[in-house]
């Protein structure tokens, strides 16, 4: 396979890697503003894709474990808010703590 690319090499230059480095400039305005903790880019990116979509990946087991099912409006906006509030010490939605999701334990 010399001399080929590999689907990864492929999926990462032509999809991945746009999106990454939009979201590092991003993030790096943000630390420059003050606005967010420093932490590497990449540790973060992988922070961040992995707190948001483990708990829909997980879904049974979520269920199982915490009694609610994560794909539901409620525990997704309380999820949403938790990752924002834990990377910026608050929730872009607003002033209120974040609410318990109906259901979870």
């Amino acid at each position: 396979m010399q001399g080929r690319r590999s689907r990864i090499d492929w999926l990462v230059d032509r999809h991945i890697r746009p999106v990454y480095q939009f979201t590092e400039a991003l993030l790096a305005g943000l630390v420059e503003r003050g606005e967010m903790v420093a932490i590497p880019p990449a540790h973060l990116y992988y922070i961040i894709t992995g707190a948001g979509a483990t708990i829909f990946t997980l879904a049974p087991e979520c269920r199982r474990l915490a009694g609610f099912d994560p794909s539901e409006p409620d525990p997704v906006e309380v999820h949403a808010n938790a990752i924002e509030t834990l990377l910026f010490g608050r929730s872009w939605a607003g002033d209120e703590p974040l609410r318990r999701a109906s259901g979870s334990a």
